[in-house]
């Protein structure tokens, strides 16, 4: 129902965002208002969030909100952030727990500037190595399609080099099966085991195949990853398809053969997150971190945390329900981690 609904007003959505919005006056609470229950804001927040998770037995995906890196400093920037949080998960003593989730675009690694470029492929490797020295494995996340293969090629080579990197494939790409089987094939030649996460898809692109491909594309993965013996999280809040894997598709596992653990978004289905846990799957709370910064009134100031909400709005319109979904899960005792 969600990715129906998502498709039926994902066109109305980029008029909205694309055309309407720009020029509105207080635009930016405006979309605070809908955006704020999905947000970690600021490293208060954030290390009191991963404590009370950890503490219960939850392990954390960290993000900084950033798009694309277009400048020296959006490079800069990067690297300094995500430089502060593995500082701030060795000062709590919660390293273990966190997995840095990236993008080779935040550190402007695609970028046409070559300079640019090289100079973002250096402090993501950076990142990775301070990462590795914390006890802490990095995740690249998935891209624009187009990317795809060049994100899985360094993650295999920063696994290599660091034993930490990991990769997530999106399973809306047409070419997900030939990208599993690249790892697998790697993974038997390296004797390694490249760390997998699957996700339907982080853009609306035309490539993409259909939403029922998608989902047998996670399904297959998942029973490959499970065969190979290659450690996955299954990163997706659709709970009938997690509730199908964890329950239906695979038995217990047996000693050496891991179960694939699960990721979920922060605030969208605290429920299913204490249900699989329970049930004693692993799981992931996905935190997208934003800066922190407020004016008078609360919102963060405007900047790359604007242009992450819309394209997440975009491209999932479902969430401008978070307001009503929050206050019914409230009402309902569904908002609980614990």
């Amino acid at each position: 129902m969600a990715d129906f609904l998502n498709r039926l007003l994902r066109p109305l959505f980029k008029l909205i965002f694309l055309k309407l919005y720009p020029p509105l006056p207080w635009r930016e609470k405006i979309l605070w208002f809908f955006s704020k229950n999905y947000f970690i804001n600021g490293a208060v927040d954030l290390l009191r969030t991963t404590t009370e998770l950890s503490k219960n037995g939850y392990f954390v995906f960290w993000n900084h909100c950033t798009e694309d890196a277009e400048t020296f400093d959006d490079i800069n920037n990067s690297y300094n952030f995500y430089l502060y949080f593995i500082e701030c998960a060795k000062s709590i003593g919660r390293a273990p727990y966190v997995t840095l989730s990236l993008k080779m675009s935040q550190f402007g690694c695609f970028n046409q500037n070559k300079a640019r470029a090289d100079l973002g492929k250096y402090f993501l490797e950076m990142i990775i190595r301070f990462a590795s020295g914390a006890g802490m494995t990095v995740i690249l996340d998935g891209e624009r399609l187009v990317y795809a293969e060049a994100v899985a090629d360094c993650a295999r080579k920063m696994n290599e080099k660091y034993a930490n990197t990991g990769v997530r494939l999106q399973a809306y790409n047409p070419k997900f099966k030939e990208l599993l089987d690249e790892i697998f094939f790697w993974n038997s030649l390296t004797k390694a085991s490249l760390p997998l996460g699957f996700c339907k898809g982080a853009y609306n692109e035309l490539p993409a195949v259909s939403a029922a491909a998608t989902r047998e594309n996670m399904i297959k993965g998942v029973r490959a990853c499970y065969d190979k013996i290659c450690p996955v999280s299954l990163d997706t809040n659709d709970h009938r398809l997690a509730n199908e894997i964890s329950l239906g598709i695979l038995p217990r596992a047996p000693f050496g053969r891991p179960r694939p653990t699960f990721g979920l978004l922060y605030n969208v289905k605290p429920w299913l997150a204490r249900q699989l846990k329970e049930r004693g799957e692993i799981v992931r709370i996905y935190l997208p971190v934003i800066t922190g910064d407020q004016d008078r009134h609360g919102v963060p100031a405007r900047g790359q945390w604007e242009k992450f909400a819309i394209r997440r709005l975009i491209e999932r319109p479902v969430y401008i329900l978070m307001p009503l979904k929050t206050f019914m899960d409230k009402i309902l005792l569904r908002k609980d981690y614990f």
